[in-house]
Parts: C-alpha cells; sequence; structure tokens
C-alpha cells in the first residue's frame, strides 16, 4: 500500500485527535511499509535517505 501526502495528513490528524481525546502528548510520525520516515517533499511524500 503507498501512501500520498493526503493520506499521511488524515493519519496525522486521526492520531492527534485521539492524543487530545486522552489527554496524553504524542510524537506522531507516518512511515513506509520498512518502518523508514517519510518526507513531505514538493512533489508530494518522499522517502527519507
Amino acid at each position: 500500500m503507498s501512501l500520498n501526502l493526503a493520506d499521511a495528513r488524515t493519519i496525522i490528524a486521526a492520531a492527534e485527535a485521539h492524543a487530545t481525546e486522552i489527554g496524553q502528548p504524542m510524537n506522531i510520525a507516518v512511515v513506509d511499509a520498512g518502518g523508514e520516515p517519510g518526507i513531505p517533499c514538493a512533489h508530494g511524500w518522499g522517502l527519507a535517505g
């Protein structure tokens, strides 16, 4: 499954809402299937490194 920037933003928004709901600060990251972080870029969602 591949993610685009819009998908990543949706995931982050849901995680932020959940953190607020339970009153717990969280660090949120969106990673690819191999656990590598994605980096937002001008062309969408790119790979780190």
